[in-house]
Order: C-alpha cells, then structure tokens, then sequence
C-alpha cells in the first residue's frame, strides 16, 4: 500500500491544514493507484507530514522558514506494478499541488517542492510478515 512522507521547514503550515493535506493524499494515492477508497484501503495508506526544527533546514544558508518561497520533499513509495506513465504523473502533479494548496500557495508555483517515487516491486514488500504484490492487494480489497 502507498506510503507518503513529506518533509517541510518549521512553521510552513498548521495543523488544519496538515489534516487536510493527509486527507487529500489519501484520495490521491488510492486513485493513482486505481485502488478502491474504502475503509480498508485507507487504513493502509499512511501519509506522515514532519517539520523540522526551526533552523534546521537552510536554503542558501538562509533558515528555510525565513524565505518566501516553498520548500518541500515529498518521499512516495509504492509498488510498480500499479502505475503507468500516466497514472505516475498524475501522482507527481496531484502531490506538488496539494502541498502549494495546503501551504497557501508559492511564489516559486511549486518548484522547491521535490518529490521522489519509488516503486517497489511486488513480492518486495511485507505486510504481517508476508511479501505481498498486487494480486494479494485485490484480495484485501475486494
């Protein structure tokens, strides 16, 4: 199942908003993906939103949380077989713009927000102890 990690300097965006952000991601990932949005398939979808501390991230020397633009770093693990060329760069889009959106915007429309994909392949990845692919996701879900 996706798992979604970002990363933002201090202060970038509260509490609210990272609610909503998971939120989206959440509809996001199971739709890129081409999985049903039920309550299974959700409670294996985690999105984790972290801060950094304040200073802790510099731009050009510069504390990150005292620049205008937004940065961000998105991490998406998946697995490959559940993506095409089309349904990877529609994640991509869908991620950088949700995160503008749940930032208030960037002057920069998105540029410092850098995500990376990784696709693993089935049989890769362990649930209860279990490699588990595609076909064992539908059988979850269905």
């Amino acid at each position: 199942m996706p798992n979604l990690e970002i990363r933002l300097p201090h202060g970038r965006i509260d509490a609210a908003a990272r609610r909503s952000l998971a939120e989206r991601l959440t509809s996001d990932l199971l739709a890129a993906e081409g999985l049903p949005d039920n309550d299974t398939t959700r409670a294996l979808t985690w999105v984790t939103i972290e801060e950094s501390s304040p200073g802790a991230w510099s731009i050009a020397a510069q504390p990150a949380e005292e620049r205008t633009e937004l940065h961000a770093f998105a991490r998406i693990t998946t697995f490959a077989s559940l993506l095409d060329d089309e349904k990877r760069a529609a994640l991509l889009r869908a991620v950088n713009t949700a995160i503008v959106d749940a930032a208030g915007g960037d002057p920069l429309d998105g540029l410092g927000v850098w995500t990376v994909l990784e696709e693993i392949p089935d049989g890769h990845w362990g649930v209860a102890g279990n490699p588990i692919g595609k076909e064992e996701l539908r059988l979850v879900n269905a």
